[in-house]
């Protein structure tokens, strides 16, 4: 080999060696979906807006029932105390039976220490352009005689499809009949800091990605 391809080899490989290798630009990560449940109060088609409506519930305790357990208390531990001065064995059997059934009505004012507490909260959400829209229910097919036809189960997994979401795919029509049980895939919407400022206002800050619709709710 001659001197100079020799050299311009060596030259080469000294370049690609000191060169590290440039790593591919990572793609933002996109929020993780979380359910959220509720019923179904407004669907806007052409903005793709869905309004839920949510129940949160919490426990608060209860001061008016906790200051009278408190006073019961202390007085059932007063009378047991007075069951050891009862010299007459009839009367003190009396007694001690009367106190265990008031024992037993103690209990059932200590069930009320804490109150269950609920309110209603309105929930704007923004359908993703890929979202999925399903039904808990197939969509109703009728005979020749105008009956229900219920389907087979081959029919019935034919129309589940490949997915592995639950339910039944279904057309974003079934959103317009509101009042209903919803099962929805929420996350806060993706995008740097600043697309989020300049969005803000314009769109609700979660987006679905997931919609299962349920029966009627239970008024």
């Amino acid at each position: 080999m001659r001197p100079a391809l020799l050299l311009l080899l060596l030259l080469s490989v000294s370049r690609s060696a000191g060169q590290a290798p440039k790593e591919k630009p990572a793609k933002p990560k996109e929020p993780p979906a979380v359910p959220l449940v509720g019923v179904l109060q407004r669907w806007q088609e052409s903005t793709g807006e869905l309004t839920v409506r949510v129940t949160i519930r919490w426990l608060e305790p209860d001061p008016g029932v906790a200051a009278r357990y408190q006073r019961q208390q202390q007085e059932l531990l007063r009378r047991q105390a007075q069951l050891q001065t009862i010299r007459d064995p009839r009367q003190r059997w009396q007694q001690t039976q009367q106190l265990y059934r008031d024992v037993l009505e103690l209990r059932k004012t200590g069930a009320n220490l804490v109150r269950l507490r609920e309110k209603h909260q309105d929930v704007k959400t923004q359908l993703a352009e890929g979202a999925k829209v399903h039904t808990a229910r197939p969509a109703e097919e009728f005979d020749a005689m105008g009956a229900i036809r219920v389907p087979t189960p081959e029919e019935l997994k034919k129309r589940r499809g490949d997915t592995k979401l639950p339910g039944f795919p279904a057309e974003r029509e079934v959103l317009a009949d509101t009042g209903r049980a919803v099962l929805l895939h929420v996350r806060r919407r993706g995008g740097g800091e600043e697309s989020v400022k300049e969005e803000k206002g314009k769109m609700p800050d979660l987006e679905v990605t997931f919609v299962l619709v349920g029966p009627p709710a239970a008024k």
